[in-house]
C-alpha cells in the first residue's frame, strides 16, 4: 500500500510538470483546445509506460531496502523509514511546485515546527 501511495504522488508530480511544460509552448497557449488535447494525449502516452517502469523500479528498490533494513533495524522499522524518507522528499517537491518554497526553507520550517511541538 505504501508503494502505491508513493507511486500516485510521483506520477501526479510528473503529470503536473508535463502539463506545465505543454501549456508553456507558445503555439499551444494560443488555442486552449489544442493544448488540452495534446496535454491529455501526452499524459496518457508518457505516463502509462512510465508507470509500469516506475512500478517495477520502486518494487526492486523496496525489496533491496527491506532486505538491507531487516538486518539493521527490523522489517517494520525499515518500512517506516523508507516511506518517511520518500514521502519527505515528495513533500518538499510539492511544496516547491505549489508554493515556490525552496527545499532548504521547507526543511528549516519543518524542523522548527517539530522543535516547538516537543
Amino acid at each position: 500500500m505504501l508503494v502505491f501511495v508513493l507511486s500516485i504522488l510521483i506520477f501526479e508530480l510528473l503529470s503536473s510538470k508535463l502539463s506545465e511544460y505543454i501549456l508553456g509552448i507558445k503555439r499551444f497557449s494560443e488555442s486552449p483546445y489544442k493544448a488540452t488535447l495534446v496535454g491529455m494525449a501526452v499524459i496518457v502516452f508518457v505516463l502509462f509506460p512510465a508507470y509500469k517502469w516506475m512500478n517495477s523500479l520502486v518494487q526492486r528498490f523496496t525489496k533491496k531496502f527491506l532486505t538491507a533494513g531487516k538486518n539493521i533495524a527490523g522489517t517494520y522499522i525499515s518500512i517506516f523509514l523508507m516511506f518517511s524518507v520518500c514521502f519527505s522528499v515528495l513533500f518538499l517537491l510539492y511544496l516547491k511546485m505549489w508554493f515556490s518554497i525552496s527545499t532548504t526553507e521547507g526543511i528549516k520550517k519543518i524542523i522548527l515546527s517539530l522543535i516547538y511541538l516537543a
